[in-house]
């Protein structure tokens, strides 16, 4: 009976060596699959640096990570169903992203817009309340442009990442054209009057421009098509910035 006993302990003692065996082997193949999973999504993801992510991007890829880290410690979930998780959540990231480039509206509504929240070194502050930004933030931001003095500001921008863009006035900029004298008038904001071949109508109407007013500018200057423009700006100067699309050969 003793012998039957120590038999039956050193089974046990076995069984229980191999589960723990196992259960590391199982999270190691688990973690070696779904990190190859992963890096091939990324790849396909494409590149974009961290301070260049807006928000959707910044939660996209934390909710990814914590899929990651769960289908790891979920033995339950399957190798198969982990990956299929993954690379559905990644593919509908991929499908968005595509749709981003493609499609001015989603981005908009994906990213959202840059906010003027200075203009002439006068704070916009119903701009501020729409960011949920308030002024001490504000300056904060500024000082890490090296920016201490609002009035020197022409224009300052929060942009969709976040990140704050600022437009001194030329006198306050750190160049020797002050000092020498010499007159220079700034040349504004640059206003996007076409984005992927799409008219913005919200820049024309900020200078109280008609569509025709632009197709004639552009028609002017040897643009006839404006599906086949990438990007158009003007400036409070007039100077009118074209970049056309690459031309693709079949």
């Amino acid at each position: 009976m003793k012998k039957y006993c120590n038999t039956i302990v050193r089974l046990n003692i076995l069984k229980t060596g191999n589960e723990f065996i196992m259960g590391y082997i199982d999270i190691l193949s688990r973690t070696i699959i779904i990190f190859i999973t992963l890096f091939i999504w990324t790849r396909i993801l494409g590149k974009k640096l961290i301070s260049q992510m807006t928000v959707f991007d910044y939660v996209a890829g934390i909710s990814l990570g914590a899929l990651v880290g769960s289908s790891i410690m979920t033995p339950d979930l399957g190798v198969l169903k982990t990956m299929l998780s993954i690379s559905l959540f990644a593919f509908l990231s991929f499908i968005l992203g595509h749709a981003v480039m493609k499609h001015l509206i989603i981005r908009k509504v994906v990213n959202g817009e840059p906010t003027i929240v200075i203009r002439k070194g006068k704070i916009l502050e119903d701009q501020l309340r729409k960011i949920k930004l308030n002024v001490n933030d504000l300056l904060m931001m500024l000082r890490k442009k090296d920016t201490f003095y609002i009035d020197e500001v022409d224009a300052a921008i929060v942009e969709t990442d976040g990140t704050l863009s600022v437009l001194k006035h030329p006198s306050a900029m750190s160049a020797t054209k002050k000092d020498l004298n010499i007159n220079v008038k700034g040349r504004g904001l640059a206003y996007n009057l076409v984005i992927d071949g799409k008219i913005i109508k919200d820049s024309l109407d900020a200078l109280h421009k008609s569509e025709d007013w632009l197709k004639t500018l552009l028609k002017a200057n040897g643009y006839t098509s404006i599906e086949n423009i990438i990007l158009c700006q003007i400036d409070d100067q007039n100077h009118l910035y074209v970049d056309q699309k690459d031309v693709t050969y079949s």
